[in-house]
């Protein structure tokens, strides 16, 4: 593997535009920068929801995103699956579309796997914030 491995960040969205620029935004501001960005569109195509979904990713006008949609609903897990295939990482992550990574989740990942061959996936911590509070 290399010393800058590419991480593929595969986020399947289904009916939740109002926080995917949220988890697009957390992605582009990590501390590592060799990542693509892979949205899933798991939406029934050219729904509402889709066509705004496309927006939103076209909104960026960012190389490292890659719109995927799939030929009809089905779940989270085969969009999951069908993002793994179109993916050119080293490493693969999730992130569902209505969470977001720290800035230097990328980083850790990619370190890990170059520095040992020992793992075969990795586990995040969860940080939960009361986001009512003022």
């Amino acid at each position: 593997m290399s010393i800058n491995p590419l991480v593929s960040c595969i986020i399947p969205s289904y009916k939740r535009n109002d926080t995917i620029t949220r988890a697009l935004d957390s992605v582009l501001a990590q501390s590592y920068s060799n990542i693509e960005i892979i949205i899933v569109d798991d939406n029934t195509p050219n729904d509402d929801y889709s066509l705004k979904l496309q927006s939103i990713v076209n909104s960026y006008n960012n190389l490292k995103i890659i719109y995927l949609q799939q030929e009809n609903h089905i779940n989270g897990a085969a969009a999951r699956n069908f993002g793994i295939m179109h993916s050119h990482g080293d490493i693969i992550t999730f992130l569902d579309d209505d969470d977001e990574w720290c800035s230097s989740k990328a980083r850790i990942n990619g370190t890990l796997a170059h520095t040992t061959a020992m793992f075969g996936f990795t586990l995040a911590g969860l940080v939960m914030q009361d986001l009512c509070k003022k």
